[in-house]
């Protein structure tokens, strides 16, 4: 997603909707110029044999005080050949200063 708004990052939150066959196998990140940040680590959570994972205003921190403006990735890793899935669905809310 480019962002061509400018500003200062106060906050950033996102929507995450994702299927997939086994979610211990992802790991989900946040990309925005030289800065990368954890969102969701399929082996830190409970029940990783569950299909989905749906995140809804979850706060992401580490942007804070950054620009807004340019590309912000998503970058969804599975980690095991054996299951599949697909993104549905992904959006933020970044509030600036």
């Amino acid at each position: 997603v480019n962002v061509a708004d400018t500003g200062k990052i106060r906050t950033v939150t996102i929507d995450l909707d994702i299927d997939h066959t086994y979610r211990g196998d992802l790991t989900v990140k946040l990309r925005h110029g030289d800065v990368s940040v954890p969102v969701f680590d399929g082996r830190s959570v409970d029940n990783q044999s569950e299909d989905h994972v749906k995140l809804t205003s979850e706060v992401v921190n580490g942007f804070e005080s950054g620009d807004v403006s340019g590309d912000w990735e998503l970058i969804v890793t599975d980690t095991w050949a054996a299951d599949t899935g697909s993104v549905k669905s992904w959006g933020l809310k970044i509030e600036v200063e």
